[in-house]
């Protein structure tokens, strides 16, 4: 039985591993995004 659960429980760990990098990356390029959108926006403005 322990060599059954044994890499069921080893991809669990690397599925949720992989999660949290994904979420986490997410968030930045979310964030890197809004930061761009509002430069592009703001320097749209002032040149018109």
């Amino acid at each position: 039985m322990g060599e059954v659960y044994l890499p069921i429980d080893l991809s669990y760990q690397w599925i949720y591993a992989y999660l949290r990098i994904y979420v986490y990356l997410g968030r930045c390029t979310r964030s890197l995004n809004i930061a761009y959108t509002h430069e592009r926006t703001s320097t749209a403005g002032t040149l018109i």
